[in-house]
This record gives structure tokens, sequence and C-alpha cells, in this order.
């Protein structure tokens, strides 16, 4: 029974190691493309507001 405790307490701790790795390097990815410009697709968009005239 020890042998089992011991091995699930290892394995949880690998795994939230584990996890603390992955949304570190998330975060970090996170930053770099928040610094960055969206890409157009070389459109000209206007913003517009249709205005019915005939009422």
């Amino acid at each position: 029974m020890e042998t089992i405790k011991a091995g699930t307490e290892k394995l949880s701790n690998v795994s939230q190691q584990l996890g603390a790795t992955l949304y570190e390097a998330e975060q970090a990815a996170g930053a770099d493309a928040a610094g960055e410009e969206p890409h157009g697709h070389g459109d000209d968009v206007v913003d517009a507001e249709i205005v019915d005239e005939q009422k």
C-alpha cells in the first residue's frame, strides 16, 4: 500500500511540475504575440453605417 501511495505522490508532483512548465511557456508565447500588430490581408476595409433615408 505504501508503494502505491509513494508512486501516486511522485506522479502528482511530476504532473504539477509539467503543468507549471506548460503554463509558463504559454505565458511567454502570449507575451510575445501581444506585442505584435495584427497582420492584415491588404484589404482596404471601410467601416460604414447604413442610413435609410426613405422614412
